[in-house]
């Protein structure tokens, strides 16, 4: 369950169901970003496992057999895909976490065992991390001083 900084609206990834559930902070449901079966389209979902937002209230959803990230207005209108699935620079696999912080995404890939930065305009900036320094790793967070733990 995230947060949205703008809305304050609660989002929950509904995995099984192939959606992201949006509540408000009453509880009553408000939206689902996705929910269309498990296609490629923009905006349909196939198991996201984490999403995150920016400061203009863009929610970032992560996609673990879609191999890729999808941007969500704040309203819930499906804007633009990030990466596609692979093993190179650019391309991920299995995405699991996801992390925004200005202008950059971090993609944390569990079966690459790295992480992938891209700009919030889709962008691959670089990678890092492999095998021999990250264990499947499943999420990523930042501290007050802009420190990342993954």
């Amino acid at each position: 369950v995230k947060i949205s900084p703008t809305t304050h609206t609660y989002y929950v990834c509904d995995s099984w169901n192939h959606r992201i559930q949006v509540f408000d902070q009453d509880l009553k449901h408000v939206c689902s970003l996705g929910g269309h079966g498990t296609g490629r389209k923009l905006g349909e979902l196939n198991w996201p496992t984490d999403v995150a937002f920016d400061d203009a209230g863009h929610a970032y959803v992560v996609e673990q057999y879609n191999h890729r990230v999808q941007k969500f207005s704040a309203r819930g209108d499906p804007l633009m895909t990030i990466g596609r699935q692979g093993y190179k620079e650019g391309e991920l696999y299995h995405p699991q976490g996801i992390h925004v912080s200005g202008k950059f995404v971090y993609v944390i890939e569990r079966d690459s065992s790295r992480v992938s930065v891209y700009t919030t305009e889709g962008n691959f900036v670089t990678l890092f991390g492999s095998k021999a320094e990250l264990h499947r790793p499943r999420g990523i967070i930042e501290d007050e001083d802009g420190f990342l733990y993954v």
